[in-house]
């Protein structure tokens, strides 16, 4: 079993110190997202060049150094009656990733009122821009690294991104634009802070970078993170209650009234660790092996809580994260029963136990409204404003009107071996930022009926309306 687990090629030619600085050191990095990027490199040095020489801007002292690509060069008119969009060329699709930010240029830009992002058939809206005086820069929106096998049921995006012999192989990517009135796009270009080198050695000499002069929890994460190599490893790992459970994961849970849960799994480069490893495997095997996770993960919880009826935040911590995981690589069904799972360990044991107990050993709300919202979404292949959309119009009839109604925000599962500089995205996982929208016992009850009755069965909305 756990030669077979062994699937993370680690390559290692010295390791940067624990200052943080710069060294000449490959960092280690997963086999597959060096593949990929190895190969968004040659895209964009060997046949972009090739073929789009002009659409490249260099750097004024260093010719070898990309500083700007341009993606689309000309005129576009938008009005107020139609939102337009520019769909770029499947060469820039495989290449864009490898930038930080996107600059458009036009004329009358004050005048826009809505921007987005296109990755297939995925919308992403841009709340923030920046104004320079050549136009406005945007972020460039992360695309998932992740190579997945054929028949991967993963959610927002991953699944779309493959490599495939010496290509790299997405949906289209491009723009829409939105506005007041009347203005015009000239130019899209893909901007780079630090440059792109045409070396691939020296380039990830600039993404492997960390900063200098001081300990850095991200270089210490990474450095810890890259001594597991197998499932087995990482997973007991979860349980541990160490420094950087506290100083990393902790502060990723706190929003500014409240602890997102999910927010904190996402922060854990293991649990990143592990979805790569889990990835790489057939799907049938990965969900096997993810639903196995579960299982084990819920008897160790059940061990740590026949000694205390105040659970460890880590045995908690490490159950979200199995569920998690599960939810990304088992099916809908299974899912669902993983969840029932826990609620049901919870109400058998809850009138024996203390208030610590009832309150605080059982399935959190918003994690699991989150992992319902998520199923949904992807059962019916829905963008976040889509999900968001159908979230609205469904709770509107439950929550009293002038109250604000439940909506998704957008976040990302970033690899296990992200650093400063290159934080390559493997999946996007939208969550609940709040639970503000579903104040109170009663109305959360009522809200997990809901989503939970859209996949496996009809609830009664009228029934549960708030007088």
């Amino acid at each position: 079993m756990k030669n077979l687990l062994y699937l993370l090629a680690i390559i290692v030619t010295s390791v940067c110190n624990i200052q943080g600085q710069q060294t000449d050191a490959v960092l280690a990095l997963n086999s597959s997202h060096m593949e990929i990027r190895i190969k968004c490199h040659d895209l964009l040095f060997n046949q972009l060049k090739e073929k789009f020489p002009e659409t490249f801007v260099r750097d004024e002292e260093n010719p070898d150094i990309v500083r700007e690509l341009v993606g689309f060069e000309g005129k576009k008119v938008v009005s107020k009656k139609k939102e337009e969009e520019i769909r770029l060329s499947d060469d820039f699709s495989g290449v864009a990733r490898l930038f930080d930010q996107v600059l458009v240029e036009g004329e009358h830009l004050d005048e826009m009122s809505g921007a987005h992002f296109l990755c297939g058939d995925k919308v992403f809206r841009y709340k923030r821009y920046g104004k320079t005086k050549k136009g406005l820069v945007f972020r460039m929106v992360p695309i998932p690294i992740a190579r997945t096998k054929p028949g991967f049921s993963g959610g927002f995006g991953s699944k779309k991104l493959i490599a495939v012999e010496n290509k790299v192989v997405m949906q289209k990517i491009g723009f829409r634009f939105a506005t007041k009135s009347h203005l015009i796009i000239n130019k899209i270009s893909f901007q780079s802070v630090n440059g792109i080198r045409a070396d691939f050695e020296e380039q990830l000499k600039v993404w492997n970078s960390f900063p200098r002069g001081k300990a850095d929890l991200n270089l210490a994460f990474y450095q810890k993170t890259m001594e597991y190599d197998n499932v087995e490893d990482l997973v007991l790992s979860l349980n541990e209650n160490s420094k950087l459970l506290g100083r990393v994961v902790v502060p990723a849970r706190m929003s500014s009234v409240e602890h997102i849960n999910i927010w904190g799994v996402l922060a854990d480069r293991r649990v990143a660790k592990l979805y790569e490893l889990l990835s790489e495997l057939d799907p049938k095997q990965a969900a096997e092996i993810a639903e196995r996770n579960f299982e084990l993960e819920m008897a160790r919880y059940d061990a740590t809580a026949a000694e205390t009826d105040i659970i460890p935040l880590m045995s908690r911590h490490a159950l979200e994260a199995q569920l998690f995981l599960g939810s990304e690589f088992c099916s809908e069904k299974k899912v669902i029963e993983m969840l029932d799972s826990w609620k049901s360990w919870h109400a058998e044991r809850f009138d024996k136990r203390s208030f610590q107990f009832k309150a605080g050993a059982g399935p959190d709300f918003l994690f699991t409204a989150n992992i319902y919202a998520n199923l949904i979404a992807k059962r019916n292949n829905w963008s976040i404003e889509e999900t968001n959309s159908w979230l609205g119009n469904t709770f509107a009839k439950v929550i009293p009107a002038g109250e604000p109604l439940p909506s998704i925000s957008e976040h990302w599962l970033y690899a296990s071996d992200w650093t400063p500089n290159k934080k390559d995205a493997i999946q996007l996982v939208p969550t609940f930022d709040a639970t503000n929208p579903f104040f109170g016992r009663k109305r959360q009850e009522t809200a997990l009926q809901i989503l939970r009755s859209e996949l496996v069965g009809p609830f009664d909305l009228d029934s549960d309306r708030e007088k």
